[in-house]
């Protein structure tokens, strides 16, 4: 906080002057990380009812440990794509595409490559990854683990896929496509699983992510497909 306090820098603390329209900005370019949010919330309290009635606690347990790693990773996700959006945002305004069109190869390219080693590490080791977060786990928990691991593990291959597309179009201001794309990925798309894997048990709750990410990846590839179209238009 010293050089705002010393007043040396251009960057200094004034008085706000809002307005209305830009209340309004704000509001729509925060609106998907919001419903991304408060939508995952919802989704996380059915899939933890419907584990609890398939597989009891220890099932609950087991998704709890696959929270425990995907929380290590969520950040440096969240993180990249962050970092995407002013660059993106300055590089459009003067108009230049070409660099719009390399700075999303690259923090896509970085977002795929934690994903993807979060994927491996869930199914090489699943059982230590347990053991990390849950050190008392029990052997009953321990013995669900694999399968679960394994079979959750598929949605990170992609899981970034719809992250990064999300914060692309917030970074361009198209904060509709970006919270409709957050809606779908994790409130939609889960719950239609949640009922379509019904008959598969337990497993079909360890294939909820899995299939829900892979809808919502289909969806982003297409979204991305017809703006990369549109900006090159531009450029």
């Amino acid at each position: 906080m010293l050089p705002f306090f010393l007043g040396r820098y251009q960057l200094r603390f004034v008085r706000p002057h809002l307005s209305s329209q830009l209340v309004k900005q704000i509001a729509n370019a925060g609106m998907p990380a919001f419903l991304n949010n408060v939508a995952g919330r919802v989704t996380s309290v059915l899939l933890n009812a419907a584990l609890l009635a398939q597989g009891g606690e220890d099932a609950v347990a087991v998704y709890g440990a696959l929270m425990y790693a995907s929380g290590v990773v969520f950040p440096l996700l969240y993180g990249t794509c962050d970092a995407l959006q002013p660059a993106v945002g300055y590089n459009l305004g003067a108009r230049r595409v070409d660099r719009v069109i390399k700075i999303e190869k690259r923090i896509f390219a970085a977002c795929a490559a934690i994903s993807v080693s979060l994927a491996l590490a869930m199914l090489v080791f699943p059982r230590e990854l347990t053991l990390l977060f849950m050190s008392s786990a029990s052997e009953s928990i321990l013995a669900m683990v694999g399968p679960a691991f394994r079979l959750f593990s598929v949605a990170y291959f992609l899981r970034w896929l719809p992250m990064c597309t999300q914060a692309f179009y917030t970074a361009i201001e198209r904060s509709k496509a970006a919270s409709l794309l957050s809606v779908f990925s994790v409130l939609v798309a889960p719950l239609v699983a949640l009922v379509a894997l019904q008959p598969l048990g337990l497993n079909g709750l360890w294939l909820n992510l899995p299939a829900s990410t892979l809808a919502s990846a289909v969806v982003a590839a297409i979204m991305l497909v017809r703006l990369r179209r549109e900006l090159r238009g531009e450029g």
